[in-house]
C-alpha cells in the first residue's frame, strides 16, 4: 500500500503520482483509485465501492515492484482503477482485524488473482 509507516516500511506500495513523466512500461502511478475512504467510519463504504468500480488489480512482480492487471476489458480513453487500500487514504497501516464485512471484502478483492 502507499502507507508507509515510519517505524518499519512495508515490502511493497503504491506510489501513485499523476505528475510523474510517462516511461514506457513504468505507468502504474497513473491508475487510480475508484473511490476514497474520509475516515475509521467510511471503510466498509470505501472498501466496497473501490472493489465494485475497479477495473484493475495490482500484484506483486517481485520486490519491490507490482504489475498493474486488468481485471475486465477496458476502451481506449476509460480510466484504469484499483483500490490503493484504506490504510492509505487514512496514512495508517492496515488493520489487524475487522468488521466481518470489511474482512469479506477485503478478502473477495484478495482472492481474484
Amino acid at each position: 500500500t502507499s502507507a508507509v509507516p515510519d517505524a518499519a516500511p512495508p515490502r511493497f506500495w503504491i506510489a501513485s503520482n499523476p505528475q510523474r513523466p510517462p516511461v514506457p512500461g513504468w505507468l502504474g502511478h497513473l491508475v487510480n483509485d475508484g473511490a476514497a475512504c474520509a475516515g475509521d467510519d467510511d471503510v466498509e463504504r470505501y472498501c466496497a465501492e473501490s472493489l465494485a468500480r475497479s477495473n484493475a488489480r495490482v500484484v506483486p512482480l517481485c520486490v519491490p515492484l507490482m504489475g498493474v492487471v486488468l481485471s475486465q476489458d477496458v476502451g481506449a480513453g476509460d480510466e484504469i482503477l484499483t483500490s490503493y487500500g484504506y490504510d492509505a487514504w487514512l496514512q495508517r497501516p492496515l488493520e489487524t482485524s475487522h468488521s466481518q464485512s470489511v474482512d469479506e471484502l477485503l478478502q473477495k478483492s484478495a482472492s481474484e488473482y
